[in-house]
Parts: C-alpha cells; sequence; structure tokens
C-alpha cells in the first residue's frame, strides 16, 4: 500500500535501514502516485532524487528480478551482473 511504499522510503532516508530497491507491481496503479512524486515533491524539494531513484514501477516480473540482482550487485562492490542468481 501507499503507506508501505513512504513508511520505507521514510526508514531509508533517516539511515534506520539500508538502502534496497522498492519495487511495485501495476503500472496502472502506482505511475499516477509516482508521476505526483516527482512532478510535485522532487520539483518542491520535499525529497531528492536520489529517494525517488530508489522506486520502481513495473507490471514485469523479470523486470522486478533484474532490479534486485542489479541492486545486490551494486552493494557487494560490483556494476551489474548479467550472471548474478537470485
Amino acid at each position: 500500500t501507499l503507506d508501505e511504499v513512504f513508511e520505507t522510503a521514510v526508514l531509508i532516508q533517516t539511515g534506520k535501514i539500508e538502502k534496497f530497491p522498492i519495487i511495485v507491481m501495476g503500472r496502472k496503479f502506482w505511475e499516477p502516485m509516482y508521476d505526483f512524486v516527482t512532478d510535485s515533491l522532487v520539483a518542491g524539494g520535499t525529497i531528492s532524487p536520489e529517494d525517488i531513484d530508489l522506486i520502481h514501477v513495473t507490471d514485469d516480473p523479470d523486470e522486478a528480478i533484474s532490479i534486485i540482482v542489479e541492486a545486490q550487485a551494486k552493494r557487494n562492490g560490483g556494476g551489474s551482473s548479467s550472471t548474478a542468481s537470485v
């Protein structure tokens, strides 16, 4: 829900939890929220562009897996990795 997305973002922003990608499934539902956050909150300086980069909207489970694998590879000190496994 929106509550969990924003609560997770706040915990990351305040350093309470480690950064990780926030992936939401269902473009039809989530894109209007994402657009609002980008157009209003980022543009108004309420949140940073780096924070919005943590949120990923997709309909594709394979894309979600790729986002997770890439984030894990970066966390482990490398770049993106096509050979990483989930």
